[in-house]
């Protein structure tokens, strides 16, 4: 929230001056709930800048809350001291020697509006003769400002007096804000990026200073028609603070909307790399099916020299010939083969053979490894759609399970029958009874009336029932009469008991005059 909607919520809330905190709910961490009544309570509301305070009582008995609309937001509940009771959030800044904590003094007087400012010279100096009139003391004062930081005014540090911009100036003289502050110089015809300092090629003239003053007073007026709750300010909320309600509501649904849309993505992200990983191991099967296949193949084309090489293993062996003397042996023979280049049409693969089978076993041997990789695949390609489907299943129920309606239910009014036993009959008659002794009094004194009836259970202790009449001068149907003596029964000891019993029906008059006898 900016300054000016701070400004403009304050505006609405000061239709609470006069109720009384009847009690404070904590909906979240974050978040508390002021049930209000009517009666003598808050006695002022104010704002300074973000900072919104409310007065409870007066004197040394006053209380107030101060509510911190910035950086990450504050609540505090201080004495009439403005000694610091509990706060949500505690938080120091060294360099301006601030201690926001408990049992410590609030410094009001750090707020650009916690104190009336000094009147000086420069708030006595006539700027310009244009609207001056509408002008409230804190803007002449900020005019003046300016054009005393154009020509020569000392600024309390002077490294950044140099640097600072007309936004700057304009923001923190006004507390409207760097957004309010920038818009007010656009729609001066201004830069808010100029350099306002002690050089005179920085200076402000009289005609950027008027055109200042100028958009200052127009945006004043606009501002002050636009905090105005009426049906005017608004084509689609009759106040600010619903504007707000309504504002707010809608950021909440989109938070819900984003975190609704955050766990389908996880969840499709779950489902793609399930079968992302079912391809890869599939695709990994699959060639070893291709290379079970290109084995068997490459030893059928060459079953004669396969044979050849078995043979000539063997032999070798038999001859009790080492390994390192068959590796030998078979470099000398790649040697001393003379075989033309023509005759090698394909480069050489490398194909493991069993020197204890043939040539046309091996072969064999090859195909029954591809046929048991093609039984794996068809395995692994059924086990994995199985285990797919099962995941997406799982993730759509979780999905139903979390999904919430991305809308915010507005509090409806707690009627005054509610803290009752109560039902709306068939013919829309209202019954209520008491949940207590207590209660049962209070319905019968207070909210009984002429036209009613009064139901009791015949069995001592059952609640007071009264069937209200919005027809005075009908008689209530007997349809209404039965169902109210069964919802006396059963709200009754008879109920628990499993006792059959029955309900009797009486006049106002004639139960009042019972009770003035008891």
């Amino acid at each position: 929230m900016t300054t000016a909607d701070v400004a403009a919520e304050v505006k609405c809330l000061r239709r609470l001056i006069g109720m009384r905190l009847a009690n404070v709910y904590d909906i979240t961490p974050k978040t508390y709930l002021f049930k209000l009544v009517n009666s003598s309570g808050i006695t002022e509301s104010g704002e300074s800048e973000k900072i919104i305070l409310f007065q409870f009582g007066l004197g040394s008995n006053a209380h107030y809350i101060i509510l911190e609309l910035y950086a990450q937001g504050n609540i505090l509940l201080t004495d009439s001291e403005y000694t610091v009771m509990t706060l949500l959030r505690s938080h120091r800044d060294d360099n301006k020697g601030l201690a926001i904590m408990s049992r410590h003094r609030y410094p009001v007087e750090t707020c650009p509006n916690g104190q009336e400012p000094s009147r000086s010279a420069s708030d006595e100096v006539p700027v310009t003769d244009i609207s001056e009139k509408s002008l409230s003391r804190k803007e002449k004062k900020s005019a003046a400002k300016t054009k005393q930081s154009g020509s020569n005014s000392k600024i309390s540090n002077g490294a950044q007096s140099n640097k600072s911009t007309l936004k700057t100036i304009l923001g923190e003289a006004l507390a409207y804000g760097p957004a309010l502050a920038e818009h007010i110089i656009l729609d001066a015809g201004l830069i808010p990026s100029t350099k306002v300092g002690k050089d005179p090629e920085s200076s402000v003239d009289d005609n950027t200073l008027k055109s200042l003053m100028e958009s200052i007073t127009k945006n004043k007026m606009a501002a002050k028609k636009n905090l105005t709750p009426s049906e005017e300010s608004s084509t689609n909320q009759k106040t600010f603070d619903a504007a707000l309600d309504e504002f707010y509501s809608k950021i909440e649904s989109q938070r819900v909307n984003q975190q609704q849309k955050a766990k389908e993505e996880s969840a499709a992200q779950r489902l793609n790399k399930i079968k992302l990983d079912q391809e890869n191991r599939v695709h990994t099967l699959r060639k070893e099916v291709d290379h079970c296949v290109k084995m068997a193949e490459l030893i059928e084309y060459n079953l004669e020299d396969v044979d050849a090489a078995i043979l000539a293993v063997r032999v070798s062996l038999a001859n009790e010939m080492s390994w390192e003397a068959l590796t030998r042996m078979i470099k000398e023979e790649r040697k001393a083969d003379d075989m033309d280049e023509d005759e090698k049409t394909a480069p050489v693969e490398k194909v493991e053979v069993d020197i204890s089978l043939s040539a046309h076993a091996n072969a064999r041997r090859w195909y029954e490894m591809k046929k048991k990789q093609e039984i794996k695949q068809e395995k692994t390609v059924t086990a994995h759609e199985k285990a797919f489907k099962a995941a997406e299943k799982k993730t759509r129920l979780q999905l139903a399970q979390e999904k919430t309606v991305a809308a915010i239910t507005h509090m409806r009014k707690v009627h005054w029958f509610e803290k009752f036993n109560w039902f709306i009959s068939s013919e829309n008659y209202l019954v209520i009874s008491g949940r207590d002794a207590q209660q049962n009094e209070l319905i019968v004194k207070r909210y009984m009336s002429k036209g009613d009836l009064y139901v009791h259970a015949e069995l001592h202790g059952a609640s007071s029932t009264i069937i209200k009449n919005h027809k005075p001068d009908t008689p209530i149907p007997p349809l209404t009469l039965n169902q109210a003596g069964s919802f006396t029964v059963c709200h009754s000891k008879a109920w628990d008991s499993k006792i059959v019993t029955s309900a009797w029906w009486v006049y106002p008059h004639q139960m009042r005059a019972l009770w003035q006898l008891i």
